[in-house]
């Protein structure tokens, strides 16, 4: 049970997010947009851990009580309409001057950089501004790494006086458990899918049929890595082998000066030709577009003659950076688990052995996953990037007994996801607030 402490209560005796600007509290949840709407509720309703929504006057001194920010995104929350000054003077008070209010930061769906502008910085800046002592904040954070990074963050920018309290969170593994119990495990008004439609049967899967396409890349977002990565299965004419999407999903790069970050080699010409493709030959659409992936749950969505279709998913997470990097692990992972895919994934090392303390499966018989353990962004990419090819140049019979011969811990990884006791991240997340 936790003790969770709201600012602003409506008429209607039901409080709104905390930290929204004053002129917006009024409107509806969609338009608070520095923060989001009932985001920590809605999980640990979920989980089905115990929560109580408390006002000023329910105070007392022998319990803790944590004013909880649920940030929407690091510009808006952390800068443009800063969580921090929203905090309403009597409760600015309280925060500063006993010892059982807290601030709890609940940002575990984002795992960038701490260094990243109008980010840590800002947020540094802010709670000294107005007073808060750092030690009042606990920080539930994606990065699963951030025990290590925030502590280098720290000597590195000489701020060793910044003691606020981060905890690692892996709330994708638990919200995509959830979001299958729904859409194909439940009679949850929200279901209106076919599982036929989007999970291949591997009982039902001719095992000896040689399939049409090696692998599966899905890219909604154009970050970076992502850019080059699906650029250079193109110049390289690997794309032939794959079934890929791209979509340009909120924005469209118009710099390509990021290339030599990841490569030193023929900078220029992936440049130029990253810079060539995008421009003209993106979006490249599989079923939904930059738009109509954004309604209801079409982003969950999958088509079981993509994953039927091809031997492994090519994974490219959202953060993919040079060590120590963030550890950010999101639905990309689960969603080939769920359809028994092998996967390679350009994310922060030590990705696959996390994977593996979990209790899942990886797939050495398939790739070299050396990569994991290699600290270079350089060296990692080009492993990869080399893979891949070794793979698209393999022959097709061998690379279909490499996957038969893999099924056993296919049939592990789906059976360990379903089965996994995700409430328990949140009873440790609970022991870690008291």
């Amino acid at each position: 049970m936790i003790n969770l402490l709201y600012q602003t209560w409506l008429e209607n005796n039901r409080p709104i997010s905390n930290s929204v600007v004053p002129h917006k509290r009024k409107q509806s949840a969609i338009g608070y947009q520095n923060v989001k709407h009932n985001y920590l509720e809605n999980m640990f309703g979920v989980a089905d851990i115990e929560y109580k929504q408390c006002k000023i006057s329910d105070i007392n001194d022998n319990e803790i009580y944590y004013y909880h920010i649920q940030p929407e995104w690091i510009d808006l929350a952390f800068y443009y309409e800063n969580v921090f000054y929203n905090i309403d003077k009597d409760i600015l008070e309280l925060i500063k001057n006993k010892p059982n209010i807290r601030i709890l930061i609940w940002f575990p769906s984002e795992g960038f950089s701490l260094k990243m502008d109008r980010f840590m910085g800002d947020i540094i800046w802010s709670l000294g501004d107005m007073g808060i002592a750092f030690n009042k904040v606990f920080f539930v954070y994606g990065d699963l790494n951030i025990t290590q990074n925030w502590e280098r963050y720290k000597n590195n920018t000489r701020r060793w006086d910044v003691d606020i309290n981060f905890y690692p969170f892996n709330i994708f593994e638990h919200n995509y458990r959830h979001e299958c119990n729904v859409r194909y495990f439940s009679d949850h008004p929200k279901k209106k899918v076919s599982i036929e439609d989007e999970l291949v049967d591997i009982n039902n899967l001719d095992l000896d049929k040689i399939r049409s396409k090696r692998y599966l890349c899905k890219n909604a977002n154009p970050r970076e890595h992502r850019v080059l990565i699906v650029s250079e299965l193109f110049r390289k004419g690997l794309d032939k082998h794959g079934i890929i999407s791209f979509l340009n999903r909120y924005f469209e790069p118009n710099w390509f000066s990021f290339v030599d970050r990841y490569t030193d080699e023929e900078v220029q010409i992936k440049s130029q030709h990253a810079e060539h493709w995008l421009k003209n030959q993106t979006p490249i659409i599989l079923d939904h577009d930059k738009n109509t992936i954004e309604e209801g749950m079409n982003q969950r969505i999958l088509k079981r003659e993509h994953f039927a279709d091809t031997y492994f998913s090519f994974v490219t997470e959202t953060v993919f950076d040079d060590a120590p990097a963030p550890l950010f692990i999101t639905e990309k992972i689960y969603q080939p688990m769920m359809n028994y895919h092998p996967f390679i994934v350009t994310a922060g090392p030590g990705c696959l052995q996390y994977l593996r303390d979990q209790g899942y499966e990886t797939f050495p018989e398939m790739f070299n996953e050396s990569y994991d353990k290699m600290s270079s962004l350089k060296q990692r990419y080009a492993h990869i990037m080399s893979e891949v090819e070794r793979l698209c140049a393999m022959d097709i019979n061998q690379l279909n007994s490499i996957y038969k011969k893999i099924v056993p811990k296919l049939k592990h990884n789906r059976e360990h996801f379903l089965k996994k006791d995700t409430r328990q991240n949140f009873m440790d997340l609970l022991k870690w607030l008291k």
